[in-house]
C-alpha cells in the first residue's frame, strides 16, 4: 500500500508542476518493483488522471489561466486520440 501512496504522490507532483500526465512517473516504476500487467497499470493512470485534471482545472480555472478558446478546438481531438491510444495498447504486447 506504501508503494502505491508513493507512486501516486511522485505522479501527482511530476505532473503538477511539469503539466504532464503522472503515468510519466507511476508505469516505469510500477512496472519495475511491482510487475503488474502494462494493462492493468495503464487502466490504473487513466482513472488517476480524471482526479489530477478535475483538480487541475479547478485550480488553474480559479487563477484566470484557463483560455477556452486555446482548450476548446483540443477537447475532441484529444478525447479520440486517448480512444485510438487505448483500444491500441490492448492489442500491442508491452515487450
Amino acid at each position: 500500500m506504501l508503494a502505491y501512496l508513493a507512486f501516486g504522490l511522485a505522479g501527482g507532483v511530476v505532473g503538477g508542476m511539469l503539466g504532464v500526465g503522472g503515468a510519466i512517473v507511476i508505469i516505469p516504476l510500477a512496472t519495475v518493483l511491482m510487475a503488474p500487467g502494462k494493462d492493468v497499470l495503464q487502466a490504473a493512470t487513466m482513472i488517476a488522471n480524471v482526479a489530477v485534471a478535475l483538480t487541475a482545472y479547478r485550480k488553474y480555472g480559479r487563477a484566470g489561466y484557463v483560455d477556452w478558446t486555446f482548450a476548446r478546438p483540443l477537447v475532441v481531438p484529444s478525447l479520440v486520440a486517448v480512444g485510438l491510444g487505448g483500444g491500441l495498447s490492448l492489442v500491442v504486447d508491452a515487450r
